[in-house]
């Protein structure tokens, strides 16, 4: 998976605007090209603990996949952060990812140290992120490249 450095940070800074909540969300791409995204949509957590878990409002994502459907997008990866452990998924991670073709970004940070988004993505202290896919109920790590841009395929 293709990651451009710009939609990175787009995650990382709603990590950082939301804490200490968990952040959440959607990264796109086109439809004909499944490992390269190059758009982020913020998602509301909706969670009745949103420190502790994150959950879509499910009306506003239908919304959200209908809309990249026309556009001829598809979600490639959801993204959340974990604001008091690693960048593991959860159990409850793992039981509500009901789609292997969605990809499932965590974010986890230091709670003492809230992410300097300014600092270049090699040198950010304070994360941990990593990428998975579930299928199953099985998370297998997935790796991906940090890339200046992906271009359009048009």
């Amino acid at each position: 998976m293709n990651i451009p450095a710009a939609v990175l940070d787009a995650v990382l800074l709603h990590c950082r605007e939301v804490y200490p909540d968990e952040a959440c969300g959607v990264v796109y791409g086109w439809a004909e090209r499944p490992g390269d995204v190059h758009g982020v949509l913020r998602m509301h957590n909706v969670a009745d603990h949103p420190r502790f878990r994150y959950e879509f409002d499910p009306h506003h994502q239908v919304l959200i996949w209908k809309r990249l459907d026309s556009l001829k997008q598809r979600p490639r990866i959801i993204y959340h952060s974990h604001t008091t452990t690693g960048a593991e998924l959860s159990p409850t991670d793992v039981r509500y990812a009901n789609d292997p073709d969605i990809l499932h970004l965590v974010v986890g940070t230091v709670p003492e140290e809230v992410v300097d988004v300014t600092a270049p993505v090699e040198r950010r202290t304070g994360l941990d992120i990593r990428l998975w896919r579930v299928e199953q109920g099985a998370a297998t790590e997935v790796p991906y490249t940090i890339v200046e841009r992906v271009e359009d395929p048009a």
